[in-house]
């Protein structure tokens, strides 16, 4: 067995600390709607610009090619969503109203 010099064992054992740590470092919570994370860079193509998805996270939302999405954009994030899919956040917003104020919708449609 070849000897190691102190500096080379520090070095592994500081190593093998940090990696001891890493794996006991529990994961971050996620996003509850967060299934596939992954980096991208947006690239220009023709006068367009694009974000090419991997296989599996084209797969993990459940579309293939050549189905029609719509994209929604707002300050810092974009959703796309199954074309002709009704709005699930504005469909959740429009359910809680209801609940909500059913009692006075009823009383203001009577009067």
């Amino acid at each position: 067995m070849p000897l190691i010099d102190s500096q080379t064992a520090r070095q592994q054992l500081r190593l093998n600390m940090q990696l001891s740590i890493a794996v006991a470092q529990p994961e971050p919570p996620r996003p509850h709607n967060c299934g596939v994370s992954i980096i991208r860079k947006i690239r220009k193509v023709g006068n367009s610009l694009m974000i090419s998805l991997p296989p599996a996270t084209v797969s993990e939302a459940g579309f293939k090619e050549g189905t029609a999405v719509v994209i929604t954009a707002r300050r810092g994030h974009v959703d796309l969503d199954r074309a002709g899919m009704p709005d699930k956040r504005l469909a959740d917003f429009t359910s809680r109203f209801t609940e909500r104020y059913r009692k006075d919708l009823a009383e203001l449609a009577d009067s």
